[in-house]
Order: structure tokens, then sequence, then C-alpha cells
């Protein structure tokens, strides 16, 4: 190859180099945009759904406060929470399945502000918001509606598991046996907690919480 070929192919060469560097930019660039936009556009439309789901939850709550549950409308929610009934409808299938959402969301959030290694916080706190919202919970338990003692019981096994794995009065137990337990005390508690509120609260917070604690000091579980 002649000096004067040799030079033209390297000054290709270098073009094709710059071409291939420019299209590679310009390809990450591309692909940047088409990859950030699917995850701003999730981001946005979490968002966006969250600040739905939480007017909606609100909502619900306040018009449990001096309303009876029948009586509450997809209408009143919708009012209440500021948003469409086709929005509504794009969430949830009834008021019913909001109510659950509403239970679920209300008991998780007790739950994390509960200390998991502190058997007396998570039931104070749970006794404390029930007492602090009496009509709300009475009218969830109106027409034999479940799902409020349902989702306490499903929250406690949780924390129960939690409180038995590596106490010393479990001993050696299998998972299977720390399960059992804590299961059977979730069930005992919901249901405590069900028979107080439809017994309109003829114990006081204090009394039930002395009592709660009494029971699992009797069966070993606190000091």
């Amino acid at each position: 190859m002649s000096a004067y070929e040799s030079s033209r192919h390297k000054k290709a060469g270098n073009r094709d180099d710059k071409t291939v560097s420019r299209n590679e930019k310009n390809g990450i660039r591309a692909k940047a945009r088409l990859d950030g936009a699917p995850v701003v556009l999730t981001a946005k439309k979490d968002m966006r759904s969250r600040r739905t789901k939480r007017a909606l939850y609100e909502a619900m709550f306040n018009l449990l406060a001096d309303e009876d549950f029948e009586n509450i409308t997809v209408n009143d929610i919708c009012m209440a929470a500021s948003v469409s009934r086709t929005t509504f409808y794009v969430y949830f299938e009834d008021k019913y399945r909001l109510t659950n959402y509403c239970i679920k969301e209300l008991v998780s959030d007790i739950s994390a502000r509960s200390d998991k290694d502190d058997i007396h916080d998570i039931l104070d706190k749970i006794l404390a918001a029930i007492d602090e919202n009496r009509r709300v919970f009475q009218n969830l338990l109106i027409d034999g509606n479940r799902e409020l003692e349902k989702i306490l019981h499903l929250e406690m096994v949780g924390d129960f598991v939690h409180l038995l794995s590596g106490h010393p009065v479990m001993g050696t137990a299998s998972e299977t046996q720390i399960g059992m337990r804590a299961v059977f005390l979730a069930s005992g508690i919901s249901n405590l907690l069900v028979w107080w509120i439809s017994g309109a609260f003829s114990v006081t917070k204090d009394e039930m919480t002395i009592n709660l604690i009494q029971i699992l000091k009797e069966i070993g579980l606190i000091s």
C-alpha cells in the first residue's frame, strides 16, 4: 500500500470512528430518553395513585365519624375526596373494597409506629387509635363486617411471631410451633378488640390495656 493510500485509509478510519462515536452517543442519549421516560412517568403515576388513594382513605374515615356506613354513598366519598366517580372506580370496585383498604392502611400505620419488641407499646397504640375513633370503628362493624377483625388478626400474627421468636418462653420451639402460638394469641386479642368495640366501650381503654397485659403475663410472654 502506498503512503497516499495509507494516509487516506487512516483518515477514513478516523471519520468512521467519529461517526461510530457520534452514533453511540446519540444511541445512549436516545436510550436514556426511552428508558428514562417510563421511569419518570411511572413514578409520577405512582405518586398520583398514592395521593388519590390517600384522599379517598381520609374521606372515608371523615364520613364514618359522622355517618353510619350503610348511609355513605360513593358520591359522598367522591365529593369529600374531590375525586370523580370515574377515578374512584379505577381504584376500587365499591365502597366495601375501599373500606377494606382503609382498615388495612390504618392497622398498618399503627403497626409501623409501634415498637415491634414491646407488646405493651403495640397494644397501647392499637387501643388508643380505636378509643380516639370510637364512632368510626363502631360503624365499621355494622352489618356484621368481619374485615376489621380479620385484618387486626393478620397484623398481630406478624407481631407475635416477631415477639415469640427467640423468646425464652419458647425455648427451642420450631417455626411451626411459634406460628401456631402467634395465631392463637392474635385470634384471642383481635376477638377481644371486636368485643370491646361492639360492646360500646363499656370497659375503658386503660382497663383493656391492664387486662390484656395481665393475660400475657399469665402465659409468661411478658414479665
